[in-house]
């Protein structure tokens, strides 16, 4: 008896210990998803703020009264005070960022204060100004900054460059960690300038092994987030690491309880004797199945056991533990389906983002050819939005989003598709549809944001929208498929904006 009661307790702890190391796995296969993910949210929101401050850079260089008194100021010698009164005024104030505004002689006019910008800006000088805004990250004052600058011109003449940046300090990587939930690393030259785990100071070197960083005994599985146009090599890299401690301390709860559970029930069929044993044989290969099935991965359902001797005990516990693995398993699920659809969604208007229309489009191509089905693109770019913008803010240019958004929601179909690939430019992919059933869905919705007027701090506002038509044939290629309704689009614009433009080619 005292050898069967032992086997018993032998196969029990084997059946635990096969399911350890299989829930390991599974549990370093869900931490390595989630931590892609939380990179990739984290990307996202960098370049959130990139595309930001390219905005700001490129709306000074569009303003008129800035690039006129900038070419007084440059070229005739004008006060600067008056450059940094108007610049003021034009472009609000700043309340996270710095600006730069250099002459082509590298003159300060505005942001003079700011002495390692003005030297950034000053080394951009010897090179040909860039036309368009462009993006870098450098390491300055103890902290990480994104920069974007441009070229000013007046008349097609270089009059000097402007530079705004954004700090990255501990402030902002603190919020980082507090909405993706992993601990944030700047590493230069395998040294760690600054981290959010907690033990800043006794953390000097950033060493890897197998992937994992050991930060006081913890191991972090860590990812690399890429940074655009790094500034030369005295620019940190900044790494996501996530404690990877919490999911193996969890297991050894598990493990402990289980072999302490298993301990009793063998102590218990001892005592209770054979007329005990031919009561839990049964409900041990229960058990025993179940077990098996929960280390292949299975969790299955399993129901409230009525309790009247230990063996009622040991199941009963074993079931809990069975439904709170299925709850912290669907948690983490919801946690990555969360994660997956803030990844591909646009934050302001519900659509979906630029980064899912360039993942999904090639297969709507592929499984409309096999279907033998056709596939219609509208491009499309709210007319004069920029001046919505100058005249009401930027704020009030949401909301226009927002309400054209809703018309498209409104207006399509549930297999149709809609996203925001920029500022206000909106693509609707629709599927299995004929030509003219595109454009009459196009003239709809141009009739719809036509008509429609937005209240906003007591204004109203109302906009148009130009539409590009395009119709997917086969082995179309996806790039070309786009520039075709960009031209159909520019086509909508060249005739006068607020109508639809078909693209026949």
């Amino acid at each position: 008896m005292i050898t069967f009661v032992l086997g018993l307790v032998l196969l029990f702890t084997t059946a635990m210990t096969v399911f350890y190391l299989n829930q390991k796995s599974l549990l370093l296969s869900e931490s390595e998803l989630h931590l892609n993910n939380i990179a990739a949210l984290i990307t996202d929101h960098l370049s959130t703020l990139e595309r930001e401050l390219e905005q700001r850079v490129s709306m000074i260089n569009s303003n008129a009264v800035i690039q006129q008194y900038m070419f007084i100021v440059a070229e005739l010698e004008g006060e600067p005070e008056s450059f940094r009164r108007i610049f003021t005024e034009q472009v609000g104030p700043l309340q996270d960022e710095r600006a730069v505004v250099i002459t082509g002689n590298g003159g300060v006019v505005v942001g003079g204060e700011h002495r390692d910008l003005v030297d950034f800006a000053r080394r951009r000088l010897p090179a040909e100004p860039p036309p368009r805004s462009e993006i870098t990250y450098i390491y300055t004052r103890g902290r990480l900054e994104i920069l974007a600058y441009a070229g000013m011109f007046y008349q097609d003449r270089p009059t000097g460059l402007v530079l705004i940046g954004r700090p990255l300090d501990e402030r902002f990587l603190e919020l980082l960690k507090h909405r993706s939930g992993g601990d944030l690393f700047l590493v230069l030259d395998g040294k760690v300038l600054h981290c959010t785990v907690g033990h800043e100071g006794e953390i000097s070197a950033f060493g890897l092994e197998d992937d994992l960083l050991r930060v006081k005994d913890v191991p972090y599985r860590v990812r690399r987030i890429d940074l655009k146009g790094k500034a030369g090599g005295g620019v940190p890299e900044l790494w996501l690491g996530v404690n990877q401690q919490r999911l193996f301390d969890f297991l050894d709860r598990f493990l402990l309880t289980s072999v302490i559970i298993t301990l009793i029930g063998g102590a218990a069929t001892l005592v209770f004797g054979i007329y005990l044993i031919r009561r839990i044989v049964r409900p041990i290969w229960k058990l025993v199945n179940l077990t098996q099935s929960v280390s292949s991965g299975n969790l299955p359902q399993v129901h409230e056991v009525p309790i009247h001797d230990e063996m009622d005990y040991l199941t009963s516990g074993f079931y809990s533990m069975v439904e709170s693995l299925k709850k912290d398993r669907q948690k983490i699920e919801e946690a990555n389906r969360l994660l997956l659809q803030q990844a591909i969604t646009d934050h302001l208007t519900g659509l979906y983002n630029r980064r899912y229309f360039n993942e999904i489009l090639p297969k709507l191509l592929s499984l409309n050819r096999r279907k033998g089905t056709m596939m219609h693109i509208l491009l499309m770019d709210i007319d004069n939005f920029k001046r919505i913008n100058d005249t009401y803010g930027h704020a009030c240019g949401d909301a226009v989003l927002i309400a054209f958004a809703e018309i498209l929601k409104k207006t399509t179909r549930k297999s149709d598709f809609c996203f925001r690939i920029g500022g206000e430019e909106f693509v609707l992919i629709l599927n299995a549809g004929t030509l003219e059933g595109a454009v009459t869905t196009a003239e709809k919705i141009r009739v719809r944001v036509e008509g429609e007027r937005i209240r906003f701090s007591g204004a109203e506002v109302s906009c148009t929208v130009s539409i590009g038509v395009v119709k997917a044939e086969k082995d179309v290629d996806p790039d070309e498929l786009l520039k075709m309704a960009d031209r159909a689009l520019y086509s909508a614009k060249n005739q006068g904006r607020n109508r639809v433009c078909v693209n026949l080619d």
